[in-house]
């Protein structure tokens, strides 16, 4: 079915609009300058958006570093330069809103949060605090956290939603709006790229897809089993893991009871479906997962292939072909010059399986999916 330009125009309006949907923005991308190369997300699709949740680490300072193509890099200020790193930090938050309207020009409404945050994360909280309170006009800026239930919940079970109320001349002041916030959270549209560097990228974005199916799968399995109890056998649900078995007979109840509490509890870590029916669904599941993950193995294979052989002519047109890419293609620029950039450092060791070599680094670096 085709459609005229004027209805293709009024329909995007309504699609770009919505208020429940908010897309999920890299917060190091913007801090680091929202270069093209460090993002999956598609530039012309990123000027439509109006409401977005900014994420960022909840593990450290986001602020007071100096941040390259998305990685951090500590600045050692001198103690004796009194108020040089709070001018800095200041710096950044101008910065920071700078580069969100560049990418956003339609932006109107941004949730700034980070997956994990506490109360226990003083410094980070107050980091989004001042971050919120700079806020350039134009734009409605609010902060988001997750909440545990108890000090000792080692899940959280809500996200709370904060504003601003007032502020003086060192300090912004937020208030709780809502206890408990639920937004549609959508990934944006992948950037399309060509090439070699395209080609890689899209191996980690699939990954990265792998990764959130996985991940969602325990939250339907919950989801499902109280589904069975409350609607399928009109009872109370029994909470399937032996060392609690405790019932609830109101929608939700379980579910809470389970993301709430520590794996001391549950200490199998996931349910087992409690029917037929529901089994044969997340075998079904299993199984189209394997497949993702099979594909994403052999995309790798040939990757890998059109890699060729240690000092081999082929070797050296692949290298070649993906660092002129990194240099020239205008999706692809980034802080450091391309032979000093994490991607080709990333891409070497995916191409020559080298990650044995440095344990440390994250799953999502070495594989580009979690092995969960």
């Amino acid at each position: 079915m085709r459609s005229s330009p004027s209805t293709r125009k009024e329909a995007a309006k309504l699609f770009w609009s919505k208020p429940a949907v908010r897309f999920v923005i890299d917060g190091p991308w913007l801090l680091s300058g929202g270069y093209p190369g460090i993002t999956y997300s598609d530039l012309e699709a990123c000027k439509c958006m109006r409401y977005l949740y900014v994420e960022f680490s909840h593990t450290s300072s986001n602020l007071g570093s100096e941040w390259l193509d998305g990685e951090q890099q500590h600045i050692n200020f001198r103690d004796d330069v009194e108020g040089l790193a709070s001018s800095y930090e200041e710096h950044q938050i101008t910065e920071f809103w700078k580069t969100l309207r560049r990418r956003f020009p339609c932006a109107k409404d941004v949730v700034l949060g980070a997956e994990g945050i506490d109360e226990s994360d003083a410094i980070v909280f107050e980091e989004l605090i001042q971050m919120v309170g700079r806020c350039p006009d134009g734009i409605s800026a609010r902060l988001s956290r997750f909440c545990p239930d108890t000090p000792l919940t080692f899940r959280p079970v809500s996200r709370q939603l904060f504003q601003q109320t007032h502020a003086d001349s060192s300090r912004f002041s937020l208030e709780l709006t809502k206890a408990s916030w639920s937004p549609q959270l959508v990934l944006p549209p992948i950037q399309k790229r060509s090439g070699p560097v395209g080609a890689y990228e899209r191996w980690l974005h699939d990954g990265d897809l792998y990764n959130y199916i996985q991940n969602a799968r325990k939250l339907l399995l919950i989801q499902a089993i109280e589904a069975y109890y409350l609607h399928t056998l009109q009872a109370a649900c029994i909470c399937p893991f032996p060392n609690c078995g405790r019932k609830f007979e109101e929608p939700g109840q379980w579910v809470l009871h389970y993301v709430s509490s520590d794996d001391s509890m549950h200490v199998l870590g996931k349910p087992s479906p409690p029917c037929e029916t529901l089994y044969a669904a997340f075998a079904d599941h299993e199984i189209r997962l394997k497949l993702i993950l099979d594909r994403h193995d052999e995309y790798l294979d040939t990757l890998r292939k059109a890699w060729g052989e240690e000092g081999s002519d082929q070797r050296y047109i692949a290298t070649q072909e993906f660092l002129e890419q990194l240099r020239d293609d205008p999706l692809c620029a980034r802080q450091k010059e391309p032979e000093e950039s994490q991607i080709w450092f990333e891409y070497q060791l995916a191409m020559n399986d080298g990650w044995h070599n440095y344990p440390d680094m994250t799953t999502r670096q070495r594989w580009g999916v979690d092995m969960i």
